[in-house]
């Protein structure tokens, strides 16, 4: 945690393109719920109802993770008062117990986690939550990945072997060459590490890993970090090396979609012709990733990528026609 620490600090004081931009600190958005870590006793979280009306500019983390099969302490009307007056943090799910332990230790108190802040027993709940879902991740200071938990239950940390996770350095001896320390890596290293976490393989967390300003993937044996100006590991704390393969999407191609920022820089930049190539290029991708994934209701397909339609859609200006584009939409459809 003292490197993802590091990452943070980093982050939120020196990465202009990581910053949210709010007008005032009163308009900052905060979700309907979050959890309080630490109240009303440290071993202990409870829910909170609309906490930004008693505390302007509150930053929370919220947490991707795979619900899996497991039945789990989950948000009912049953369960609500429980969850109020503040339940114990060891009832809970060990991936929940792990997202707790790691927003604790970064210094974040409050914790947005879809099935405890949304109610389940509840289609009208879950509606209205469902529109705000792009702004809870986008809005948030950090996304907390469960990405190496297959279920609520299975956890993010295993015992680890340091020396399994540093670069690997060689130092050469030939007798008809020069000689030096060189450092062997593999181009994929990234997406190669990342693609088999079970996280990644779940249609809905494409949206929640996209949005965020900063996601801290739980790998296991390591933890992985990325925000738009940096993509760093435990291996690599100072970013992975700068020849490796980019990533299926790239940070300033994000950046350029997804902040508002980015948008206003689209809308005033000397070549927007380019600028359109590149957002086509990054939908084209995320489409191709999303539709590797495993959806459990066929019936979301649509709903699991809204949020990030609108922000392409503003981007673009264009006209979003259930995963097409008005202006492309004859080519499109073949």
């Amino acid at each position: 945690m003292t490197c993802a620490r590091k990452w943070l600090s980093q982050c939120l004081r020196s990465h202009d393109k990581c910053q949210t931009p709010y007008s005032t600190e009163n308009t900052r958005f905060s979700p309907t719920r979050l959890l309080e870590i630490g109240q009303p006793d440290p071993p202990k979280v409870r829910l909170r109802l609309y906490p930004n009306q008693e505390c302007n500019g509150i930053q929370y983390a919220t947490l991707s993770h795979c619900w899996g099969a497991s039945k789990v302490l989950r948000l009912t009307s049953a369960s609500f008062q429980d969850l109020e007056k503040g339940i114990e943090i060891s009832k809970l799910a060990q991936t929940f117990q792990d997202a707790i332990f790691t927003a604790r230790s970064l210094g974040i108190h409050f914790l947005w986690i879809d099935s405890l802040c949304i109610f389940q027993d509840s289609q009208k709940d879950w509606q209205q939550e469902a529109a705000l879902m792009s702004h809870v991740y986008k809005n948030s200071t950090l996304n907390i990945a469960a990405s190496v938990a297959a279920d609520s239950n299975a956890g993010c940390f295993s015992e680890k072997d340091p020396s399994s996770i540093g670069p690997c350095m060689v130092q050469t001896a030939w007798i008809d060459s020069y000689n030096d320390t060189y450092h062997l890596y593999h181009e994929d290293f990234w997406d190669n590490t990342l693609k088999n976490m079970p996280l990644t393989k779940r249609a809905r967390a494409v949206q929640e890993l996209l949005l965020a300003p900063r996601v801290l993937h739980l790998c296991g044996k390591q933890l992985f970090w990325e925000c738009y100006n940096l993509r760093a590991c435990g291996t690599y704390p100072g970013g992975t090396p700068p020849t490796s393969l980019l990533h299926w999407v790239s940070g300033d191609a994000r950046w350029q979609a997804f902040s508002e920022a980015g948008t206003r820089h689209v809308a005033v930049e000397s070549s927007p012709k380019h600028s359109k190539t590149t957002l086509l290029e990054l939908w084209h991708g995320i489409v191709e990733m999303y539709t590797k994934c495993n959806l459990t209701y066929t019936t979301d397909k649509l709903v699991a990528l809204s949020g990030i339609a609108k922000l392409m859609e503003q981007a673009l200006d264009d006209e979003y026609c259930a995963g097409l584009w008005r202006s492309r939409l004859a080519t499109e459809l073949f």
